[in-house]
């Protein structure tokens, strides 16, 4: 079941896992000590998860069971695709994409690094669109 947060402890979820998994497999965010990154990138997060199009993916039985959500806008811009570790096939990320992007684009700007298996056509990755939201 696909739906929009409703609720803080939805909001509290993406901000959570997003941190802590980017944190844990960017390259880019190890570099910054951790007390700064969880500060200053939480603070981003907030802001796009509060002004930009997150769905989440949800078991079907439990709505307030999160298997994954997403994070992007128009344009063809990715800021961030989470899918619990367990539920990795392909399916419930594809679910999401094809929910955010009703219509595929044929380019996409990521603005966080990692694997997007979701999308097969061109990626560019561009960190500076995540960096110029507003706090």
């Amino acid at each position: 079941m696909i739906r929009k947060p409703d609720c803080k402890e939805d909001y509290d979820f993406i901000v959570s896992y997003w941190l802590n998994s980017y944190f844990a497999n960017s390259a880019m965010a190890n570099q910054v000590p951790a007390f700064i990154y969880k500060k200053e990138h939480s603070a981003l997060i907030n802001v796009a998860v509060n002004t930009k199009l997150c769905l989440l993916y949800c078991d079907p039985l439990d709505r307030d069971h999160i298997l994954g959500f997403i994070c992007g806008e128009g344009g063809g811009i990715l800021h961030y695709i989470y899918v619990k570790k367990s539920m990795r096939d392909g399916r419930i990320g594809k679910q999401l994409f094809k929910s955010l992007y009703e219509i595929s684009p044929l380019e996409l700007t990521i603005t966080h690094q990692g694997s997007i298996k979701v999308f097969k056509g061109k990626i560019h990755f561009n960190p500076y669109i995540f960096w110029q939201i507003k706090t």
